[in-house]
């Protein structure tokens, strides 16, 4: 898998975060495929016991933020549609 230069998902969610997104946004929030598909090389390269330490800090940042976001998924309220009321 060639590298995919640039991607920076701190950047990514930043940019999200400051347009002040509705909770039906941030539910359906995704990184980018670009993002995504560096996550995808840097996880391949830890398997293969290849990684720098540099790749290593942005894979840890990657799941941090990926992990963070998960979270603030979860305490997003219900909508009234899914409430079931």
């Amino acid at each position: 898998m060639s590298s995919v230069s640039g991607v920076n998902p701190v950047d990514e969610l930043a940019t999200f975060l400051a347009q002040l997104p509705s909770a039906q946004a941030l539910a359906a929030f995704r990184f980018s495929s670009a993002a995504l598909e560096r996550a995808d090389e840097l996880m391949d390269k830890n398997k293969a016991g290849t990684l720098t330490s540099e790749e290593s800090r942005e894979l840890d940042r990657f799941i941090l933020l990926d992990d963070m976001i998960g979270l603030i998924k979860t305490h997003l309220p219900l909508s009234p549609d899914a409430s079931g009321a």
